[in-house]
């Protein structure tokens, strides 16, 4: 784990991406998926949303508008964090959003991230 400090607590190794190393486990089960948000998504400070969302939740990856008045993006991290950004995603999203779908794809479990924080693309 490149660029991480550690610290131990109650016997567990604590990194600073937000896992917790176990004697049990070398990496929490981690995830990537990509998802593309249909309905009133763009012009409503969607992609602001998902970034502060995707950063409370520690999550790295990107998002961004398409020209088909959509929105896309990737998000990796933890199991349980990836699955409140996809219920955010489906059912919340921006204040002033509207929501008719949201497809996620490419679901796969992941050993390491393919990104360091999380961006808004343009």
């Amino acid at each position: 784990f490149m660029n991480c400090s550690v610290d131990r607590l109650e016997g567990d190794i604590v990194l600073t991406n937000g896992f917790r190393q176990t004697n049990q486990s070398k990496m929490a089960a981690a995830k990537s998926i990509s998802f593309e948000v249909f309905g009133k998504v763009q012009g409503v400070f969607f992609r602001k949303h998902t970034k502060r969302i995707a950063i409370d939740l520690k999550l790295v990856g990107w998002v961004m508008n398409t020209n088909e008045n959509t929105v896309v993006g990737c998000v990796q991290g933890p199991l349980e964090d990836i699955d409140k950004m996809k219920r955010w995603l489906k059912y919340e999203g921006s204040p002033k959003s509207r929501i008719d779908k949201c497809i996620f794809k490419d679901e796969k479990e992941v050993q390491k991230f393919d990104y360091k924080d999380f961006v808004v693309r343009k």
